[in-house]
């Protein structure tokens, strides 16, 4: 139960009253907690994973990556997060990967 109000003043300055409302937020909390179990869940299989993983921006930047795939390539997660997966693709598969990206990105 979420509670808010503020006091009724008269011309004077004196208290004469208080308005109020209670407010039922349980489905709120509900949702927040679904939404809490769903990200530490998600968090888990992406760093926990033996599949590397990665998650980019529009602009072909790594935001996140695990642990996995800095094996893999071989960089920190730092220095991915410098770099753009565009960069580390090999030249004769930059083409067809940007294209399918393209794709990817006009579904949003």
């Amino acid at each position: 139960m979420e509670t808010s109000g503020s006091p009724i003043l008269d011309e004077h300055g004196n208290l004469i009253g208080y308005r109020g409302a209670d407010t039922d937020i349980t489905q709120r909390m509900d949702a927040d907690q679904k939404l809490q179990h769903s990200h530490e869940a998600f968090k888990n299989y992406f760093e926990l994973g033996s599949v590397g993983m990665c998650v980019t921006s529009p602009e072909k930047n790594w935001i996140e990556v695990n642990a996995r795939i800095c094996q893999m390539l071989g960089y920190s997660k730092k220095e991915l997060q410098q770099l753009t997966w565009a960069s580390l693709t090999h030249p004769d598969d930059l083409a067809a990967d940007v294209e399918l990206f393209n794709q990817v990105l006009s579904v949003s």
